[in-house]
């Protein structure tokens, strides 16, 4: 089983991949004007699907669409958008409006 994990910012994509308790080295890349294609070339260059793909972003929605586009394209699963809740176990999200804190902050 090997997991995608994606830090979607403003301006810089970073990825590594988790397989079992094994990450690998991070890249990253500016993602300016990126399609699902470079998405595709980029991320997924020449890999299986993945079991799991797991997304922290503060990127526009456009951004985020590319690469679920591009996910979708090779066949892999839908991803899972990590986004800031009022609370998760013991840690609390002190914000008036939860969704303010940036989901790399709550991440």
């Amino acid at each position: 089983m090997t997991t995608l994990l994606v830090d979607l910012g403003n301006t810089r994509v970073k990825w590594a991949t988790l397989t079992g308790r094994r990450i690998s080295r991070q890249r990253a890349a500016a993602h300016r004007g990126w399609t699902p294609a470079d998405f595709r070339r980029q991320l997924l260059n020449g890999r299986a699907p993945f079991t799991r793909v797991v997304v922290v972003s503060v990127a526009a929605k456009a951004v985020e669409r590319a690469l679920v586009a591009a996910l979708r394209q090779v066949g892999t699963i839908t991803p899972e958008f990590v986004r800031a809740t009022r609370r998760v176990g013991d840690v609390r999200n002190g914000y008036r409006q939860v969704w303010r804190l940036g989901a790399d902050r709550w991440v």
